[in-house]
This record gives C-alpha cells, sequence and structure tokens, in this order.
C-alpha cells in the first residue's frame, strides 16, 4: 500500500513539474526588439509609413499572442518620442480586436466596427500598418503567411505575407 502511495505522489510531482516546465516556456523574460509601422507627414515626402523600433517584453512565444501583443501596440499609437517625431495614429480611437486566432497558416483578426469606419484611405494604411509590421517581425510571428481581417466576425480581405 505504502509503495502505491509513492507511486500515486511521484506521478503527481512528475505531472507538476512538466506543467512548470510548460508554464515557463510559454513566458518570455527577455525584451525583444520589434518593428512598428506608423504614418508620419514630412514636407519632403508627404505621407508615408515609416519603421520605427521599440524594445518590449513579451507575455508569451505563442503565435498568436505576440501577434496581439504587436495590434495593441499600433493601436496604441506612437509614444510620445515618437509623436514629437511627427508619427501619429490612423487608427480610430476605440477600435479593439475582438479575438485573434490561426488556422493552418492563416492569421484571422476580428476587430470591432471602428476598423472599417471612415474614408477607404485610412482603412488601407492601418491594414498596411499591420501587414508591413508582421512582414518585419516574421521571425517573431513564425509561420504566418496569410492575414485575414474580420469586422465582426465579417470577412473584408486577406493579404498573403509571403508577397
Amino acid at each position: 500500500m505504502k509503495l502505491k502511495k509513492s507511486y500515486i505522489l511521484l506521478s503527481i510531482l512528475i505531472t507538476l513539474f512538466l506543467i512548470s516546465i510548460f508554464i515557463v516556456k510559454n513566458q518570455s523574460d527577455e525584451s525583444v526588439k520589434v518593428a512598428l509601422f506608423f504614418p508620419r507627414y514630412t514636407p519632403k515626402d508627404g505621407e508615408r509609413l515609416e519603421k520605427v523600433y521599440r524594445k518590449v517584453k513579451l507575455k508569451s512565444i505563442e503565435t498568436t499572442a505576440i501577434a496581439n501583443e504587436l495590434l495593441i501596440l499600433l493601436l496604441n499609437g506612437p509614444n510620445k518620442e515618437e509623436k514629437e517625431k511627427g508619427y501619429f495614429n490612423y487608427f480610430i480611437p476605440g477600435t479593439s480586436v475582438l479575438n485573434i486566432y490561426k488556422k493552418e497558416k492563416v492569421l484571422f483578426i476580428n476587430f470591432n466596427e471602428n476598423f472599417a469606419e471612415q474614408k477607404r484611405y485610412d482603412f488601407l494604411i492601418r491594414s498596411g500598418q499591420i501587414i508591413e509590421t508582421f512582414q518585419s517581425n516574421k521571425k517573431l510571428i513564425g509561420d504566418i503567411e496569410e492575414v485575414k481581417f474580420l469586422v465582426n466576425g465579417q470577412q473584408l480581405v486577406g493579404v498573403d505575407l509571403m508577397k
């Protein structure tokens, strides 16, 4: 009987150990340099998307979690230093990611209605910001080959990241 209890206790300890390894593996303590794209206006070049770099601590190494973190950075817009350099945000205040999921090599991003509002040009800038940011952070988001944008569950457009 004591031997059986020892095996049960040992199996519980092994299970807890494996769970702790999984949790540690899916957390990242290191800061990584990410590239984000924001619009910027200069008299010489006019308005265009430009790359800025930031050091961030990723909360997870899972693809959809990283993509979500990059999206949150974009939605929050340029920081104070970036704004001082002329960067601004085309995302409408209140725009949010309802959910994000991956099927095979396709990433689906479901936004609320604010994502598709306003002029077509603004929508193209917002979607361009996301695509450029994902392409520049390909090593972090892994095997994503296509991004599909949805608004309240309805697909708007799909963009091939391999092009």
